[in-house]
């Protein structure tokens, strides 16, 4: 189950009682947003913990480049590790509230590979990382020349065929 973290003390508290509720139909995992910037983080960084901590469900918390600086990111990790969060759902992250494109932060991450480098790099293993859109991310969808006869098998199991407005 994937959770977004409440505005309001009565919504976390309202929340906490649903995970325990929820923990009931035996969910692979409950995952928890991450507002852009580490907007949410604080309180993303506390449902996490209580989830895995408290209710003792298996806890992913996202981690987003989204206006996020190496600074930012290293502070959540030390924060995760001190409270035993070891599964971090990397994410490029959408673009903040008022913005069509995403742009990347100074002193920040280009992209969720960037992040899970940064993350080894610093961390080594300790961290268990999945990643949003491990075929890429739709904002950076190439056409492939020779369609899907030029693709490999694994690649044409997991590509997607669209047509444009004139029927190419």
């Amino acid at each position: 189950f994937e959770y977004f973290p409440p505005r309001t003390d009565e919504g976390v508290a309202n929340l906490r009682k649903r995970i325990v509720k929820m923990k009931s139909l035996g969910p692979l995992f409950t995952d928890f947003t991450w507002g852009a910037g580490g907007s949410t983080s604080e309180l993303t960084l506390q449902l996490t913990s209580a989830a895995k901590n408290e209710f003792g469900t298996v806890a992913n918390m996202h981690l987003t480049c989204t206006n996020q600086s190496s600074e930012m990111t290293e502070n959540a990790l030390k924060a995760c590790k001190a409270v035993g969060v070891r599964n971090i759902v990397a994410l490029r992250g959408d673009p903040p509230r008022g913005q069509e494109k995403w742009t990347a932060t100074e002193g920040g991450f280009n992209s969720a590979l960037d992040l899970v480098q940064f993350i080894r790099k610093n961390h080594g293993d300790y961290f268990c990382v999945s990643v949003g859109y491990p075929e890429g991310h739709p904002d950076n969808i190439d056409v492939v020349e020779g369609g899907l006869a030029a693709l490999t098998p694994e690649e044409a199991r997991r590509a997607r065929v669209v047509k444009d407005e004139t029927g190419k």
